[in-house]
């Protein structure tokens, strides 16, 4: 199984962690993305694999069948003329919750059951908690990143994520502040308590693969 684990940076001034307003295992928090649909393929020898089209195509079939660059680029014409249009990004942000569930057919849960307009595959996202630690300042200062949340795509990609939401943030002098909005990309505000300024800046995010 491959999931994808959401991983957060930014530039602090005077701050010494940074989370969602109830932690990261917020039921609450809204996680907001685009998805990229991915593409299976059942070939004749066995093979089944699951990944966008264009790589699909250049790397495993160019491995496994000794494609050449441009014969692999014509079977990507060939299939997309063919109607296979997965690999399509969506044009609006998905959003889950951890609060927010869908039955599956069978067994199990998924917090978003969402069809591809273009190839009419189902694809679900499933939000794996307890593994999300807040930024802190040693993270933000060695410019690593901090783990969010867990999730397990199924015939989904992810492709960037949004910061918005209520965000929470302490200063280097204790100063709690609350209800942070970071839909403008930075948090500006003066700590009286440790009479210095505090800043949050340059926010950066990744989907990194988990195995």
């Amino acid at each position: 199984m491959v999931n994808h684990m959401l991983m957060i940076t930014a530039d602090f001034e005077n701050i010494a962690s940074l989370q969602p307003q109830g932690g990261c295992d917020d039921p609450d928090f809204s996680y907001f993305f685009k998805q990229k649909k991915t593409l299976i393929i059942g070939v004749t020898i066995g093979l089944l694999t699951e990944e966008p089209l264009l790589y699909l195509c250049q790397q495993e079939f160019g491995y496994l069948f000794g494609m050449v660059e441009q014969e692999a680029e014509e079977l990507v014409e060939l299939l997309t003329s063919s109607g296979i249009r997965c690999g399509e990004v969506s044009q609006k942000e998905t959003c889950v919750t951890l609060n927010d569930t869908v039955p599956l057919q069978g067994k199990g849960i998924a917090h978003l059951i969402q069809k591809c307009k273009f190839c009419g595959r189902d694809g679900t996202v499933t939000m794996i908690p307890g593994k999300g630690k807040p930024l802190t300042q040693e993270l933000s200062e060695g410019g690593k990143y901090a783990p969010l949340m867990l999730f397990d795509f199924r015939g989904y990609e992810p492709e960037g994520f949004v910061f918005s939401g209520a965000w929470t943030a302490e200063s280097i002098a204790g100063t709690k502040y609350e209800d942070i909005d970071l839909s403008g990309e930075d948090f500006n505000e003066y700590d009286e308590k440790g009479e210095c300024p505090v800043m949050i800046s340059n926010l950066r995010s990744k989907f990194e693969v988990v195995k």
